[in-house]
């Protein structure tokens, strides 16, 4: 039986120049263009079939090709912002060589912000005030609830009868 000529086959898929030749390409698509990692996938698996999507993913960190970042980036961003802008500077973000728009930036930053207990603890009956000489046994602040806020169709609102006083 006779066999045609054995072909090395390439396990590899992609050598390291010919990546290196696609640099710009994937850049502009990647980057300046915005466009996914598969969109941008099926295009080189255009110019060459043995491209795989962990080749691509290697390659874009190892050129630091990047479109997101992780919360606690956006919170050194937004703080480092802030400090130029106490300062009177201005600031622009720039990812992977790309400028970010301020709204984009402003979008993701507030995406990713801390929600501090303040913030978090809004419209909550929880109150911080100066411990009562003579508690409950229970230790529960007994109250009534305000009946005009609940004639005027509004959320009735937790009164403290221990501190009228107070008002």
């Amino acid at each position: 039986m006779e066999s045609g000529p054995i072909v090395p086959r390439n396990n590899r898929g992609v050598s390291d120049e010919e990546w290196d030749s696609w640099i710009d390409f994937i850049f502009n698509e990647y980057i300046v263009k915005d466009r996914g990692l598969h969109e941008t996938l099926k295009t080189l698996q255009q110019r060459n079939h043995n491209v795989t999507e962990t080749q691509l993913r290697a390659n874009l960190t190892k050129w630091g090709f990047q479109k997101n970042l992780k919360p606690k980036t956006w919170l050194y961003i937004n703080k480092t912002m802030q400090e130029r802008a106490s300062e009177g500077k201005d600031s622009v973000a720039i990812l992977s060589g790309k400028r970010l728009l301020p709204e984009a930036v402003r979008k993701k930053v507030n995406r990713n912000r801390e929600v501090t207990m303040a913030i978090w603890l809004v419209n909550t009956t929880l109150v911080v005030t100066t411990p009562n000489k003579d508690p409950t046994e229970e230790g529960i602040i007994r109250g009534s609830r305000d009946q005009n806020d609940e004639s005027r169709g509004e959320e009735p609102r937790f009164n403290d009868s221990r501190n009228d006083e107070s008002r």
